[in-house]
């Protein structure tokens, strides 16, 4: 992002790397020359009027930067938009189109492009900038207003209050805004990932001449199971719900990026467990002439990607393109048969998750789970008042195992071998769980085969379920269920303080 920034004084003091003249197109010459002077990023443009005066600084701002929670920079990295063209043909218009009062906060190169696409194509949305400098690039008969506050366009223009009012900030930083529908507070990275994201379609190869691909890739790193999945289909579903013929195809097949399934070796992840989203290969999409590269971000700054994110029923998600392989059918199946009850009759179905979602790493966007005690406690509850026959256990936690191994309901559990850690261990304590089983170096295709038989059990025999807190592995059995527990219940969803 290229921004703005004010002169101390009106003379070139001899610290800005070059100088320009200002124009409509300055922006776009200030981005060339960053790219190109990639050690020098951190400099600024002098920017000169036609007589050579000075009248303002172009500064780059790298748009991969900090996030709410502190999540990797990795997973909400968002395009530097080094090269895009307003009049592309592939420009997606919807959330330009949602909106009739477009009200920007500064002018910067974002704004600015968005402002110009919104008076190009829909000259009859309103459009406003509170920041002066914009009327150094928008003449009186633009049709863009320059105003100094929200005040001022409020009491100026209150007849707009009634509309479709789009506010949009040059933040940069990722965060969690589920309301910004609703309230319509945007960020201008989210404008620029909406208008722009199709213009990712590349010619890979000359096969299939008359189809167009999407194919769904990005590294997985530090990735559970279930946000591989989620994160996947959401690109399928957003691409479904705009009703576009792109064709979704998965390669979650990036080496070395030491992801917990099989450490980077360059097998497909997605393919180890699941069906194919179409009868068509990655390998085949890689050679064909028309593919859209969806990958490199897991959250993105793409409003249609997390209007998916924030709002999907993951039960559709599911029913429309989740699929497990032969493989993990059968591996599902002879769990079964080893370790479920003859006749289990009604069955509560408990998630004991616990050890990393009681890190201080997550405290203050992650729930607090209860303790195994707290937890045993509802349970037994639950037990006597909907009078069920078993109990299937799911934990990863060995301190509530223990507390369960120990309880009165006992004759009634039934679970299944696995790895557990014990969280109280100085050697693991406040760890990431992925970061245990790689010191471990434990089995990632076993642990994970073994998961996805866990999470079946407890979407297809459990009558009932309910968890420490509402997980990763609640969330993925709610929508394998479907929906049709007799209830199911979440203990902690509140953020931790």
């Amino acid at each position: 992002m290229i921004v703005i920034q004010q002169l101390n004084g009106s003379k070139d003091d001899g610290t800005f790397l070059i100088s320009l003249t200002h124009s409509k197109e300055v922006f776009r010459e200030a981005l060339t020359w960053y790219r190109e002077h990639e050690d020098y990023r951190d400099g600024r443009i002098l920017v000169k009027d036609a007589d050579g005066k000075s009248l303002y600084a172009c500064k780059y701002l790298e748009n991969n930067v900090g996030a709410y929670g502190g999540l990797a920079k990795d997973m909400v990295h968002v395009s530097d938009f080094w090269e895009y063209d307003l009049s592309d043909e592939r420009l997606d218009y919807e959330l330009v189109c949602r909106g009739e009062v477009f009200v920007f906060a500064e002018l910067e190169e974002y704004t600015y492009a968005v402002a110009r696409i919104v008076r190009e194509h829909f000259p009859e949305k309103k459009v406003f900038f509170l920041d002066k400098k914009a009327s150094l690039f928008f003449g009186d008969k633009s049709g863009v207003h320059v105003l100094e506050s929200l005040s001022e366009f409020y009491a100026g223009y209150r007849e707009m209050i009634t509309k479709s009012v789009y506010y949009i900030t040059s933040e940069r930083d990722f965060k969690f805004d589920s309301d910004m529908y609703i309230e319509k507070h945007y960020q201008s990275l989210h404008m620029m990932e909406g208008l722009f994201w199709r213009t990712k379609t590349k010619r890979l190869g000359n096969k299939n001449q008359d189809k167009h691909f999407c194919l769904i890739t990005n590294p997985i790193g530090m990735q559970g199971l279930v946000d591989v999945v989620k994160f996947t289909l959401f690109r399928a579903m957003m691409l479904k719900k705009k009703n576009m013929d792109y064709i979704p195809v998965v390669a979650l097949d990036e080496a070395g990026d030491n992801n917990q399934f099989n450490g980077g070796n360059g097998e497909d992840v997605w393919m180890t467990f699941f069906e194919q989203l179409s009868p068509y290969t990655a390998q085949e999409v890689r050679e064909s002439a028309d593919v859209l590269v969806l990958g490199d971000q897991q959250l993105m700054f793409n409003p249609y990607l997390l209007e998916e994110f924030y709002y999907e029923d993951w039960s559709i998600m599911f029913r429309d393109f989740l699929r497990f392989n032969p493989r993990v059918l059968e591996h599902i199946r002879k769990m079964k048969e080893e370790f479920l009850p003859d006749n289990p009759g009604k069955v509560l179905g408990v998630i004991g998750r616990g050890t990393d979602y009681n890190s201080s790493q997550t405290a203050g966007f992650l729930g607090k789970p209860l303790t195994g005690e707290e937890l045993e406690k509802e349970v037994v509850s639950l037990v006597e008042k909907h009078g069920f026959d078993h109990v299937f256990l799911a934990t990863e936690d060995q301190s509530v195992f223990d507390v369960f191994m120990k309880s009165e309901l006992m004759d009634k559990i039934f679970f299944i071998p696995q790895e557990r850690i014990d969280y109280s261990d100085l050697q693991f304590h406040d760890k990431y769980l992925v970061d245990i089983y790689r010191e471990k170096k434990s089995d990632g295709y076993r642990n994970t085969m073994r998961y996805l038989g866990i999470l079946d059990i407890l979407a297809h025999d459990c009558t009932a379920m309910v968890a420490t807190v509402d997980c990763g592995a609640y969330h993925f059995a709610l929508a394998l269920n479907g929906h049709s527990y007799e209830f199911a219940k979440a203990y902690a969803t509140t953020k931790q303080s």
